[in-house]
């Protein structure tokens, strides 16, 4: 391994200065969805493990939610396991980040180095591959991480088992594709698996054995994935079945296309970051990339990144290519959306066509293809400097016919259609604000669009001097990969990038402390409900998700696979979120929902304005959070002579022995014949013991119960995750 030493200090040095922070446990990834949805689920996640447990159910969201069935927490990931188990939660929350970052850099210098690399390509592909657009600007959470640090793995044992012909390279190929599969995110799992097979029969083509010769190999890479998938598929398969990504449809599929704008964005990222998914990888990287395009009439082993970046972009256009949207009507897969995530492929073959476009640049006999490439650089890099001036002129001119068009678009395409849930108002709103933050950061005054047009000043330096003579040297080398490296770091530092999501731990402050200790301090079981569940008034410990890191039980959930039923059911209470965004609470809902809300143990109403509700009664008049009981509240567990009405309720025939998440022992005293109400979301798997014998449940959403005669009883509740009847 001497040989690769260098690569080793320079990325040990790259990971330092990028991720500096989470190594110091200092910061962490804490913005929008990760501070929303995946420390939450990584806190009960290590909780649990820690018990010797996992996670199956948990209590604290959505009235009780299989935690372990979402997906994203990657609970049966091996790696997750270990890191959670071992470690103080914080540093598994931290390292694993590091070590997946570390883990796609080496694996991708090895890949790139087979395809024909030298070390300093090899290092610039690893650099391009984990901190350009890769991960700051293509997905925005851990799990997408995880599973995609592994890809250039797969691919290198796949070049292995085609060189070698040794079926273990083979097998191991499919243990990783297993683990993609368990890392938590299963749309990239899956498009991991899509370019592999494309990959795989691409190559066996080129090696002149037929495609059709690929599938046997194929057959026991993909069986063997599965099989290692298989106990996360029972339980995240039934819960998207009761969810609502189980009635997709095709506009719910375009939702998220890579716009043509996009491609401006290889200049100019931080503007094509309000467009959504980004293409960089430095700008002196795409010259590499383009030289490398030269070399694929006599480097095969370069064909098959070049079909993988054009697939990849194909896809993720999305709505802006008519084929794919013809494809995805055809067959019906309405399931992932956000087609742009397709373009991580893109920016993944590009990284590993520039490292060795880089190590071919100091070639004297390509001089005829440095110089072609040069030219095509410098014609792309000034058409879209010349196209985005163009742009914000046009803008800036023609304010007007530009809002009218967005209005339109919006009437026609947006407003009304499904899953787009906001009035019109709103989003004409969107349109103008859209129109002005664009405009705003299209000015040569904002310091990202500055440093792009700075390096446009570069490239074009660069260009005339490569134009005369190949690039020779360490030193020219190090000058190079040393100004891409700041062009990265730049580029990491806003919105989209690391700087914007990596904040320090003072961020979990929970806000109104004092109201937090005295509602933890009572003595009986009790769900809150916050009004406005995504007000920045409220303080963090109620916001959904976020109250599990605080140990507050709650009915609010922000989760893709929440319940549909359960959403149905808190219609206008806007406390379900399940990706597609909250408004304010409907009028009337807290009326209207009052016999809902008292069902499920809805004991507090926190909300950041007064409330005029005679079923609410204000508590804790000092708190700056209005705080309200609802009245007429039933307890966690009770006896009631019937499921159709609350009368006949009598909570203190019921004593609850052991309570947590996924099991719950009660002593009954039943004073006639009825039933033992459980008011738990009653999500199939949930079974019942009365006196040590088996019992039904009895589903009548949002609660459940078991029928039980007069006298004493011994009752158990219990999860049982993989009843799957």
């Amino acid at each position: 391994m001497k040989k690769h030493a260098g690569f080793f200090i320079f990325f040990l040095g790259v990971i330092i200065l990028f991720l500096g922070k989470l190594i110091t446990l200092d910061h962490g990834f804490l913005a929008a969805d990760y501070g929303a949805q995946h420390y939450p689920w990584a806190l009960e996640y290590s909780r649990a493990l820690k018990s010797l447990s996992f996670p199956f159910w948990t209590r604290y969201i959505h009235s009780g939610f299989p935690l372990m069935a979402e997906g994203q927490i990657g609970g049966f990931y091996p790696l997750n396991i270990v890191m959670f188990f071992l470690l103080p939660f914080r540093a598994a929350y931290n390292y694993s980040t590091v070590l997946h970052f570390a883990l796609a850099g080496i694996s991708m210098y090895f890949y790139a180095r087979r395809t024909g690399a030298g070390q300093w390509g090899g290092s610039l592909s690893a650099l391009l591959f984990c901190f350009g657009s890769a991960y700051a600007g293509c997905f925005y959470n851990v799990p997408a991480l995880k599973v995609l640090s592994w890809f250039p793995l797969v691919l290198l044992l796949f070049e292995k088992y085609i060189s070698a012909r040794k079926v273990r390279y083979l097998w191991f190929a499919g243990v990783i594709l297993g683990m993609q599969f368990l890392a938590g995110a299963f749309q990239f799992a899956a498009y991991s698996l899509l370019f592999s097979l494309l990959y795989m029969a691409y190559r066996y083509r080129m090696e002149g054995r037929g495609v059709y010769r690929c599938i046997p190999p194929f057959l026991l890479f993909a069986v063997t994935g599965g099989v290692m998938f298989l106990p996360q598929f029972i339980l995240t398969s039934r819960l998207a079945r009761l969810s609502v990504r189980s009635g997709m449809t095709l506009d719910f599929a375009l939702w998220g296309s890579f716009s043509p704008l996009g491609f401006l964005g290889t200049v100019f990222p931080s503007w094509a970051g309000y467009l959504g998914r980004q293409l960089y990888i430095s700008v002196f990287g795409l010259l590499f990339f383009i030289f490398a395009c030269f070399f694929t009439g006599r480097e095969k082993r370069l064909r098959p990144l070049i079909m993988m970046a054009a697939v990849s972009l194909f896809m993720a256009l999305g709505r802006f290519n008519p084929l794919y949207v013809l494809l995805v009507r055809h067959t019906g897969a309405y399931v992932f959306r956000g087609p742009a995530r397709a373009i991580f492929f893109a920016v993944f073959s590009m990284s590993v066509l520039a490292g060795f476009g880089f190590s071919k640049m100091s070639s004297v006999e390509a001089a005829g293809e440095r110089k072609r490439a040069v030219k095509v650089f410098l014609g792309w890099v000034g058409l879209t400097g010349a196209s985005f001036a163009a742009a914000r002129f046009f803008l800036s001119v023609f304010r007007e016919q530009v809002i009218s068009f967005g209005n339109w678009w919006v009437r026609r395409f947006v407003y009304g259609k499904p899953h787009h849930r906001y009035d019109l108002e709103t989003y004409l709103d969107k349109v103008k604000s859209l129109y002005s933050a664009v405009l705003e950061h299209m000015s040569p005054a904002d310091p990202f669009i500055a440093v792009s047009w700075a390096l446009i000043g570069l490239s074009f330096a660069l260009g005339f001097y490569l134009l005369r003579r190949p690039l020779k040297g360490r030193a020219a080398k190090a000058m190079v990969t040393a100004a891409i490296l700041a062009d990265l770091l730049v580029y990491g530092s806003y919105g989209m990038g690391f700087g914007g999501n990596i904040l320090s731990f003072d961020v979990l402050d929970p806000g109104e402390p004092g109201l937090l200790s005295r509602l933890k301090e009572e003595k009986e079981l009790f769900r809150v409900m916050p009004y406005g569940a995504y007000s920045d008034e409220l303080p963090r410990w109620i916001t959904p998700n976020r109250n599990m890191v605080y140990g507050i039980d709650s009915i609010a959930v922000y989760s893709p696979l929440s319940n549909k039923s359960y959403k149905r059911e808190l219609s206008g209470l806007e406390v379900v979120d399940d990706s597609m965004g909250l408004e304010d609470p409907r009028p009337g809902a807290l009326e209207k929902n009052a016999g809902v809300l008292r069902s499920l143990n809805t004991r507090y109403i926190l909300s950041p304005v007064e409330l005029d509700e005679p079923f609410l009664k204000r508590v804790y008049p000092r708190s700056d959070t209005f705080v309200y009981e609802l009245e007429g509240y039933l307890p966690r567990f009770y006896f009631a002579d019937t499921l159709e009405a609350e009368a006949g309720v009598e909570a203190g025939a019921v004593t609850v022995r052991d309570y947590r998440s996924g099991y719950a022992a009660l002593t009954v005293d039943a004073p006639r014949e009825g039933f033992v109400v459980f008011s738990e979301n009653p999500y199939p798997g949930w079974k019942a013991r009365i006196d040590g014998s088996g019992a039904s449940v009895i589903s009548c959403p949002p609660v459940q119960a078991v029928s039980v005669p007069a006298g004493r009883h011994e009752i158990e509740f219990f999860y049982d995750p993989f009843n799957i009847r």
